[in-house]
């Protein structure tokens, strides 16, 4: 039997943190792997039941085991912490989830005569560069939750070791049962949905101006935005000066988000840096055909013109704040999968994305393509192949 030692922030509700509990609720690798945990600090309640089932300990490095907090100040503790752990635990492997410039990553690897391996789900992006240089060269292998992923890890960050693409999977708390294709409600107006952090870097405020174009156009339509953030009374605030506030509604956190995607047409993904995009797929798992922004990993999770639509994104970063949105947090560089190079970020052009619906409900596509994302998504993100394909680039390099 082997030893998995795994070090993740767990405190938060995320995709990489709810994809970790579901492998754990799964008993992921359990014929032959122990689990064994180090966090930063408390398990978010929602994850703990699941992390339980799959995990022989866990660990906080936050805290001393008689439960004493170590405050910031003592940065060196805590990394004296993870070497304990890490020492202690005497783990065949250590996996690194979406981490790669905290020291405390490195420090749990230290000790540890089996291989470091690297999951990255877009920590590469933003990622110190010295740090996150110094804690590669002793990666072994990073599997990267997309190829646009994989290619920022090699070119912001200048890494020429092993490294796999193994793409997000379809969650099974989201899974969809028993889904038909659907057709559009001719009969009632069509709705838009959108779901996530309500963040200038989610491009949320792009969609009041959509709804706008829409009704231009004589369409009947309305958006559904979920999720919460800072820009929420800034896309109010653009709904109510546009004139179509009746038309917006923000229902905040929705727990079932499959009721969401059923009760929704279309799902727009506007981001402007995006890693992978678990939403796209998740849409398309109830039948949901998705229009998004072709920048990062996003154009991965769909088949343009066949499942749904990849837009380019065209205006300058310059020209966001002029749609109503704040224009914090938005990164130096972003990749561009067509060209295959990083490159200063852009925005979708509402109009693009108004004409895409137009075209969309015009043409008779809307069934063919719901269809086809039924079929995608059972094809390319099933969970079980992604547990199979993750416990091969994992166990192989066990020594």
């Amino acid at each position: 039997m082997h030893h998995l030692l795994h070090y993740l922030n767990l405190n938060v509700i995320g995709g990489v943190e709810t994809l970790f509990a579901e492998l754990m609720q799964e008993r992921w690798m359990a014929e032959t792997v122990r689990h064994h945990v180090i966090a930063g600090t408390n398990i978010h309640p929602d994850l703990l039941p699941a992390i339980h089932q799959g995990t022989e300990s866990i660990e906080y490095i936050k805290h001393l085991s008689s439960g004493v907090y170590i405050p910031r100040w003592l940065r060196g503790l805590r990394l004296l912490r993870c070497k304990s752990i890490s020492r202690r635990l005497k783990p065949h492997a250590v996996l690194v989830w979406n981490a790669l410039d905290r020291r405390e990553s490195l420090a749990t690897a230290t000790h540890v005569d089996g291989p470091l391996i690297y999951m990255e789900h877009g920590a590469a992006w933003d990622a110190n560069r010295n740090r996150a240089a110094v804690f590669l060269k002793g990666v072994r292998r990073v599997i990267c939750n997309s190829h646009a992923s994989r290619r920022v890890i090699q070119e912001r960050l200048g890494y020429t070791g092993s490294s796999v693409v193994c793409h997000n999977p379809l969650r099974p708390s989201i899974r969809a049962e028993n889904v038909r294709p659907r057709t559009l409600p001719y009969t009632q107006p069509l709705r838009l949905g959108a779901a996530g952090r309500l963040i200038p870097l989610k491009g949320f405020i792009l969609l009041p101006h959509v709804i706008a174009e829409l009704l231009k156009q004589g369409i009947d339509c309305e958006l559904v935005l979920a999720g919460t953030g800072p820009e929420r009374e800034a896309i109010l605030n653009t709904a109510a000066r546009l004139g179509i506030e009746e038309r917006v509604t923000m229902p905040g956190i929705i727990k079932d988000m499959g009721t969401f995607y059923q009760r929704v047409d279309i799902v727009i993904v506007p981001s402007i840096r995006e890693p992978f995009g678990l939403v796209s797929i998740e849409a398309a798992a109830h039948g949901c055909p998705v229009i998004v922004s072709a920048v990062d990993g996003l154009p991965e999770t769909l088949l343009h013109g066949k499942t749904g639509f990849a837009l380019p994104p065209t205006e300058p970063i310059a020209l966001l704040t002029r749609f109503g949105s704040g224009d914090y947090g938005i990164p130096d560089m972003v990749y561009d999968p067509h060209e295959d190079r990083l490159t200063r970020p852009k925005f979708l052009s509402p109009k693009a994305i108004s004409t895409t619906i137009i075209d969309l409900i015009g043409n008779g596509s809307y069934a063919h393509l719901s269809a086809n994302a039924l079929k995608d998504v059972k094809e390319r993100f099933s969970f079980a192949k992604y547990q199979e394909k993750a416990y091969s680039l994992v166990t192989e390099l066990f020594q």
